[in-house]
Formats: C-alpha cells, sequence, structure tokens
C-alpha cells in the first residue's frame, strides 16, 4: 500500500466517522453536506467501475449501499441536528 493510498483511507476513515458522529448527536455545520456529497460520489464512482470493469453485482450493491448508507447519515444529522456555525 502506498502512501497516497494510506492518506486516503485515513481520510476516509476520518469523514466516515464524522457522518455516524454528527447522525448520532446532530449537526447542521456546513461541511455535513459537502463531507456526504464527496463520499457518496466516490462511492457511486466505485459502484460504476465495479459494474463497468468485471459486472460484479456483490461489489457494485456494496458501494452502493455505502452511497445510500453516507446520504441517510447524513439527512440523520442534518434534520437532528441545531444550527451551528463552522
Amino acid at each position: 500500500m502506498g502512501a497516497p493510498l494510506a492518506i486516503f483511507l485515513l481520510i476516509a476513515v476520518v469523514a466516515i466517522g464524522y457522518l455516524v458522529w454528527s447522525a448520532i448527536n446532530g449537526n447542521r455545520s456546513l461541511v455535513l453536506p459537502l463531507v456526504a456529497f464527496l463520499l457518496a460520489s466516490i462511492a457511486a464512482l466505485g459502484a460504476w467501475h465495479a459494474w463497468g470493469e468485471s459486472q460484479s453485482l456483490p461489489w457494485t450493491l456494496g458501494y452502493l449501499t455505502i452511497a445510500v448508507g453516507v446520504v441517510l447519515a447524513a439527512a440523520t444529522g442534518w434534520v437532528r441536528g441545531k444550527n451551528s456555525v463552522s
């Protein structure tokens, strides 16, 4: 594993942790939709690649599940959140 991949995975783990934290505690920060959009886009591109490369239905559905889960976590955090400035 190269250094760029390790840094990318670390950023992804931190972003997913932020989404889970905001879904539990509620957060209306402007960072929340940005993080959700980026993670959902990456997961959707992963699903597209998995389908286009090998037509692997399990990997495609796995990536799509992650994309939907990210959007649902962000929506939950936004709805439960209070207005905050960041």
